[in-house]
């Protein structure tokens, strides 16, 4: 098991299995090779969820800001309703990408106030600061094997003995709800994936490291919510990776037909 720092490029060059992509394997396989095969290139919500991240672990010069389009107008010289999408929107944005590093993160404008609201409400809950005072790497890359498969992770933030994964949210992420967002997005899964390299890395049993979930609503008051996962909340994490596991052997590497077999629900 190797843990290290590494670039974005790097750690996707690494041909290994990841819980972003392996999650869609749940859904069916043929989802999971279309991922495979055509990588999503995010959206808006993400790329704002990457910009927080940035913005919160000290790395703000990686995040910027797209130039301010709304004086656009169209060729009858109304205001144009998305100025993104005309010729003169489209040339601005050209010649501003062509100026930023490799590894930008570009977001609208109007994410300054969204990422200042989220910053202020991270850093006066006393539970998440009182995490922070404990964090030993930030966004490490894990490389380990689990069930003879090769896996990669990159974990947000890590103590010696506790993992703290940070999400943004444009959707309430209260105690009342939250739950249903971890089991819809599979975040189970990926906390059992994550905790597996951890504990590969440290000898200490997956059921016994805590896992964090701190939540950063992206509307106001950009409320921040942090949550300890349960030992019940991993097993069916574990109980999902090990799922993925066998349709990966069976329907990937075993080479049988792939389709949705009959299910009892």
């Amino acid at each position: 098991m190797t843990a290290i720092i590494m670039g974005e490029n790097e750690y996707r060059s690494l041909d290994r299995l990841n819980f972003s992509t392996f999650k869609y394997i749940l859904h069916s396989t043929k989802k999971y090779l279309l991922q495979k095969e055509n990588p999503w290139a995010g959206n808006d919500a993400t790329r704002l969820g990457s910009a927080a991240h940035a913005w919160l672990q000290n790395d703000k010069d990686k995040v910027h800001f797209e130039p301010d389009l709304s004086g656009i107008k169209t060729k009858a010289g109304s205001d144009a309703k998305n100025p993104r999408n005309t010729t003169e929107g489209k040339g601005i944005l050209a010649e501003f990408k062509k100026s930023l590093p490799a590894g930008a993160i570009i977001v609208p404008p109007d994410a300054l106030e969204v990422l200042t609201g989220i910053e202020k409400s991270w850093q006066e809950n006393d539970d998440v600061q009182r995490l922070r005072e404990k964090i030993t790497h930030i966004e490490r890359t894990h490389i380990f094997t689990y069930d003879d498969l090769k896996f990669k992770a990159r974990l947000d933030e890590e103590g010696d003995d506790f993992v703290t994964d940070l999400k943004s949210t444009s959707t309430d992420a209260s105690r009342e709800n939250v739950y249903s967002i971890i089991k819809s997005k599979h975040y189970d899964m990926q906390a059992a994936t994550y905790l597996v390299g951890k504990s590969e890395e440290t000898g200490i049993p997956i059921l016994e490291i805590p896992y964090y979930m701190v939540f950063l609503e992206t509307f106001a008051p950009y409320d921040t919510y942090v949550y300890q996962l349960s030992k019940a909340v991993i097993t069916e994490g574990l109980r999902k990776l090990n799922t993925a596991i066998d349709l990966y052997r069976s329907q990937i590497l075993a080479g049988e037909k792939i389709y949705n077999r009959l299910a009892v629900v």
